[in-house]
């Protein structure tokens, strides 16, 4: 990466280098990378990810999805549309949430 400025905020604090969480997407299809390196923004956390890093993670999930190699483990998923999830929220205020 060569660019000083963040292409978000402006700044031209240093970009700091990063492993992030990183979900792809594909044809109702997901595959999590919980340790994809990547430039994030010192200031604003914008999150910058190199060319080859996300060619490699696409030609990795192809691979999964065509059964050519394994993953390391699989996750269930959780599923809410927002209208749902707002619709059964809207009568409980912050402090009636669960805590986790």
């Amino acid at each position: 990466m060569n660019e000083k400025r963040c292409y978000y905020c402006g700044t031209e604090e240093p970009w700091e280098d990063r492993t992030v969480e990183y979900l792809d997407s594909r044809k109702g299809a997901y595959l999590l990378v919980p340790d994809m390196p990547a430039k994030v923004c010192s200031k604003c956390g914008v999150i910058f990810y190199s060319g080859p890093a996300l060619q490699g993670v696409e030609r990795e999930f192809f691979a999964i999805q065509n059964g050519t190699i394994l993953v390391d483990l699989h996750v269930d998923l959780p599923i809410a549309d927002y209208a749902s999830i707002t619709a059964q929220n809207r009568n409980v205020t912050h402090d009636q949430l669960p805590v986790t």
